[in-house]
């Protein structure tokens, strides 16, 4: 990841020094599912190149507004390209999900669920979950992450094979770039 980031501001000091040069062979994509143009620079041959990359969409479903936040700003820190949306109780993120799917809109790539919310908590988003899994068109990875370390939750969620992992607060940079990674590969 590191990588791409000092690659696009490398040729994109290239694209602007250059940019009369290439000005008719610059390809534009106008597509919502682009999340970035990355420009290279052929050396020798002038040529300007465009990568489309995934987009990722991540929600976080937890009452915790401090976690929420902090969260978002480490997600938007390590990229600008991270589609966030937060929802603090389960009832209102299976809400959104099933409003997504009717409107055929985005759906998230990955969940970061809480356990212990008001009017929905995880384990209730689960159950409602499975009864929508069916019907959800793409992969979706749910992690469990909580401030409980109860060994019960974490025997529960073992119950769950919708979760794709169990992860104590606080959550890491260096978690949250591995679930990324684990989901997207380098395309995020």
């Amino acid at each position: 990841m590191l990588y791409v980031l000092f690659s696009y501001i490398y040729y994109v000091k290239v694209l602007f020094v250059n940019i009369y040069i290439c000005l008719g062979c610059t390809e534009f994509i106008d597509s919502p599912d682009v999340l970035f143009i990355l420009v290279r620079y052929e050396t020798g041959e002038r040529n300007f190149k465009t990568e489309k990359m995934k987009q990722p969409n991540v929600w976080l479903v937890d009452d915790d507004e401090i976690y929420v936040h902090v969260t978002k700003k480490v997600l938007a820190h390590l990229s600008d390209n991270i589609q966030l949306q937060s929802y603090e109780n389960g009832a209102l993120a299976i809400t959104a999900l099933k409003k997504n799917m009717e409107e055929g809109q985005d759906l998230p790539d990955i969940i970061l669920l809480d356990i212990n919310m008001p009017e929905l908590n995880g384990w209730g988003f689960l159950t409602e979950f499975k009864k929508l899994k069916s019907n959800i068109p793409s992969e979706i990875k749910i992690y469990m992450v909580t401030s409980s370390k109860d060994q019960r939750d974490q025997t529960k969620a073992e119950e769950y094979p919708e979760l794709s992992g169990y992860l104590v607060k606080p959550v890491f940079e260096d978690q949250l770039v591995s679930l990324l990674t684990e989901r997207f590969g380098d395309e995020w």
